[in-house]
């Protein structure tokens, strides 16, 4: 775990501290802080008045405008699996 929480150059997105799931371990690339998609738009509602529609949207719109490079945060869209195999149309490949 030293090998996560000893990068100082990991991004933090300021002030959606609640939707933050972990550090994201990538073979070819530096670590990246993960947050929820889900959880930030229910910060945002509850902070600043938005409905869900424009929460989401709003956070989609600014994940657009960042580009930090390889250290630029994942976002997660939380779901099960069976939630994903409903949105997929070819069956999933196993490895």
């Amino acid at each position: 775990m030293d090998q996560c929480t000893n990068q100082p150059d990991l991004v933090l997105a300021e002030g959606l501290e609640e939707a933050f799931l972990g550090v994201g371990i990538r073979r070819d690339g530096p670590n990246v802080t993960v947050y929820s998609i889900p959880r930030a738009v229910n910060l945002l509602c509850s902070r600043l008045g938005f409905e869900q529609d424009e929460a989401r949207q709003f956070l989609y719109d600014r994940m657009q405008d960042v580009d930090l490079g390889e250290g630029t945060p994942v976002w997660v869209e939380e779901m099960t699996v069976e939630e994903l195999r409903g949105l997929m149309t070819q069956p999933p490949t196993v490895h």
